[in-house]
């Protein structure tokens, strides 16, 4: 091999979770062919790996090695780290995003970097189980493209994913292919809102309750939150300057059912400072009773993922996109 022109970085990867020697395996991609080939040369392998844009962390890599193995590649796009168990801990996700918000030469890192500051696009953590809150957060700093990862357990704010055939799909239609928000996870049961079930309601035909109908938001479409109840739940990311108040399950996700905020969401489309696209509205909710949803948890019917907040921002994505694209990315 004469020229590393012949490599495509986007599919060159590293094998081995120690230093590399003076020579080094590597997956190369010769015209749409998956090759494995010998880089003899130390210079022409640093040289490749560096320019790499997608990198897979092995699952025996020590935490010090794949920290320096992204650190040492700045073009990448793509780190996959699904099987790399010395980053499925909170700590290690804090230290990396840490890691790639410092500047060179400069010991503090920035707060919060905006999408594109950085190539990399895309942190893969799929088979991560003990990943929580402070993870997501972490995440967040580093404006990544929208990301998702298995939650070490179920709180106020992850979101379940039902299996594809939820065992109980005849007496349960909501429960089919969910996406469902946690609102609340107690030891006096849960209380959550199925996020990608559309029904055929909207303000107008819902004007006994206490809705915020007007001309701008009769016609608003309502979604079905689940078979419990039947408040009017709203959701929105607004910012606090908005003056929408709610409560915040994550951060910049704000959830109601509070009377004041739905009127305050009236008038503030009303008075064209919130577009109607910016919220969503769900009647009804799912409820658990103690211990039930632990219950399904074990069983294997649902999984809890925590994800990106703009999964969960208005407007949503369509309700077959969301479910598949959530578990795509969860998925081990």
């Amino acid at each position: 091999m004469a020229d590393l022109d012949f490599i495509d970085p986007l599919k060159v990867e590293l094998v081995e979770p120690k230093e590399a020697p003076a020579w080094m395996i590597a997956v190369a991609d010769f015209a749409g062919c998956s090759t494995c080939c010998m880089l003899l040369d130390s210079s022409w392998a640093a040289a490749a790996l560096r320019a790499s844009t997608a990198l897979a962390l092995a699952s025996g890599a020590p935490r010090g090695a794949a920290l320096r193995a992204i650190q040492r590649r700045p073009f990448l796009e793509v780190v996959d780290a699904s099987r790399c168990a010395a980053l499925h801990e909170d700590v290690a996700v804090q230290g990396l995003s840490s890691l790639l918000r410092r500047l060179p030469g400069k010991a503090t890192p920035r707060p919060r970097l905006r999408p594109g500051d950085l190539p990399l696009r895309c942190l893969r953590l799929s088979g991560a189980r003990g990943l929580g809150r402070p993870s997501v957060v972490a995440l967040q700093r580093l404006g990544l493209e929208r990301f998702a990862f298995p939650a070490a357990h179920a709180e106020r704010g992850t979101v379940l994913l039902s299996r594809p055939l939820f065992p109980g799909a005849g007496c349960e239609p909501e429960m089919v292919r969910s996406v469902i928000l946690l609102l609340s996870h107690t030891k006096g049961g849960s209380v959550g809102l199925a996020l990608n079930k559309h029904c055929k309601l909207d303000l107008e035909d819902l004007a006994w309750t206490t809705a915020p109908t007007s001309t701008d938001l009769s016609s608003h479409p309502v979604a079905y939150g689940g078979s419990f109840g039947s408040d009017l739940f709203l959701l929105h990311a607004q910012p606090s300057e908005a003056e929408l108040e709610g409560e915040e399950l994550i951060p910049g996700v704000f959830v109601s059912s509070d009377e004041k905020v739905l009127a305050r969401a009236k008038d503030l489309v009303r008075w064209k400072r919130l577009r109607p696209s910016e919220i969503c509205l769900f009647f009804g909710c799912c409820r658990w009773q103690p211990g039930e949803l632990d219950a399904a948890l074990r069983d294997g019917f649902f999984s809890a993922v925590h994800c990106d907040p703009r999964f969960l921002s208005p407007p949503l994505a369509e309700p077959a996109d969301l479910w598949a694209e959530l578990t795509m990315q969860t998925m081990a």
